[in-house]
């Protein structure tokens, strides 16, 4: 049996539609999964600033109660402060080196940390950490008020690209005996306190 040439013809063409339509569809999946791959990288990005803030808020903190503790006076040590923070993690030094422990250079970090004494008489009833305050006695030691924000951002060329910011509260107990935390939060920002009834 022949085929004629006009068939050959219309085969052809229909294969060429079925390759192209193939590689039409191949395409937009590949761009899809590229998209996707950026997606994904720019929320782990964005995840890893989060935390790097939550750090540098908590380390707010305890470089605040370092503070306290050695100080003389605690009450020396209120009012506002900031503490610059090195952020360090791995570096790509060559295609196959990666090392771990280098400090970034485009990533800049501080905790900007305001520390108040505090008492159940001063102490707001709205105020995080209200309820705690209310059953300290006067005689269990010296209460601080440490609220710290830490704030992280991305430097490109000497500019700014981009910040997160994270905050922790939290009381100290200084007591006789050493420090102890009585109160603790974090978070994007402070949770309110319930009110007093």
């Amino acid at each position: 049996m022949k085929t004629s040439t006009s068939n050959r013809g219309r085969n052809c063409g229909a294969a060429l539609l079925l390759a192209l339509g193939m590689l039409t569809i191949l395409s937009v999946l590949g761009t899809a999964y590229v998209l996707s791959l950026q997606l994904d990288t720019e929320a782990a990005g964005l995840r890893l600033m989060k935390a790097r803030a939550a750090h540098a808020s908590e380390a707010g903190v305890q470089y605040t109660l370092g503070e306290l503790l050695r100080a003389a006076d605690p009450a020396s040590v209120l009012g506002d402060r900031r503490y610059d923070i090195g952020v360090y993690g791995p570096v790509r030094t060559t295609p196959l080196t990666v090392v771990m422990t280098t400090r970034l250079n485009n990533v800049k970090a501080f905790a900007q940390v305001v520390v108040d004494q505090v008492s159940a008489s001063t102490y707001p009833s709205d105020a995080e950490g209200a309820a705690i305050v209310a059953k300290i006695r006067p005689d269990e030691g010296r209460l601080f008020r440490i609220k710290s924000e830490g704030v992280v951002g991305r430097t490109v060329g000497g500019r700014d690209y981009g910040r997160t910011a994270r905050s922790t509260v939290a009381l100290v107990l200084l007591r006789s005996d050493g420090p102890q935390f009585v109160y603790w939060n974090s978070g994007p920002e402070p949770a309110a306190a319930p009110k007093a009834q």
